[in-house]
């Protein structure tokens, strides 16, 4: 929904096309097995879009269900919830979802936006196909002083990731043929390893990503500079690797709109 915002914080007409197809999809299939009252949630895209009235009115006139835009606060503690289920850790962790427009980081007392995402950062600084060094050099800079400017702390006993762009760089560490979240809940990856697949898939274009890794274009196109974005914060919270949940926001829901009003979403 967010591709191209970079350059005027609008989103565009294709981009509310092909996201009400894939939405109208998903409601036969919510349908098709059975669920009466699917649950739609909006983001970072069209929480800032500047015409966000006007793509939400494109939106309800093909979708008949409400739309719900989360704020920061709500979209960090539906996130949370979500990538935390199922996993068994002894502590309570930092939570980082990295998503296309935005970057939320939360642990059990406070959450924090920052807005900057996969597809916003590959937008903004990476020009070349695959990106030069100096483009690089630019987004670590840029996400090291976003961090030092708004991070209340920065070390973390453990780190929990999210996001498409850590399922998919566990996806590749495991050598996997295709993306299975069975498979990749809970993997953990070090540091190490990290930098050495973030300097990877930097040397590589983003046809060769997809090729490679068998990556779905889109996704390829985006995923070094997520892949930068994730190893900053895991270097800024100096820890020794990172854990990958294949749960996130659609799993928050599912575990916690019920507990509230149906119209009101979580705030805390």
């Amino acid at each position: 929904l967010g591709e191209g915002m970079s350059r005027n914080n609008l989103i565009s007409q294709p981009a509310v096309e092909r996201t009400c197809k894939v939405i109208e999809g998903f409601i036969l299939q919510c349908h098709k097995f059975g669920a009466e009252s699917p649950i739609l949630v909006a983001t970072g895209a069209l929480r800032n879009a500047t015409n966000q009235a006007d793509m939400l009115a494109c939106l309800k006139n093909r979708i008949p269900l409400p739309i719900h835009i989360l704020s920061v606060q709500q979209e960090a503690y539906l996130t949370r919830a979500g990538a935390l289920s199922n996993l068994d850790l002894p502590s309570n962790p930092v939570t980082v979802d990295l998503g296309g427009r935005s970057t939320e980081v939360s642990d059990h007392t406070a959450s924090i936006s920052y807005s900057i995402g996969c597809q916003g950062a590959a937008e903004t600084f990476f020009s070349h196909d695959p990106p030069q060094l100096s483009e690089i050099t630019a987004l670590r800079n840029t996400m090291r002083s976003v961090l030092s400017s708004n991070s209340a702390q920065s070390r973390a006993h453990e780190i929990v990731f999210s996001g498409g762009t850590a399922t998919t760089l566990a996806t590749i560490d495991k050598e996997l043929d295709s993306y299975q979240a069975s498979h990749i809940h809970g993997h953990r990856i070090s540091i190490s390893r990290l930098s050495n697949l973030v300097d990877t898939l930097s040397s590589k274009s983003c046809e060769q990503i997809s090729s490679d890794h068998k990556i779905e274009p889109r996704r390829a196109a985006v995923l070094g500079a997520g892949a930068v974005i994730l190893e900053e914060i895991a270097w800024w919270y100096t820890v020794k690797e990172i854990i990958v949940s294949a749960r996130g926001l659609t799993w928050g829901v599912w575990l916690c709109w019920n507990r509230f009003d149906s119209s009101e979403p979580p705030t805390s």
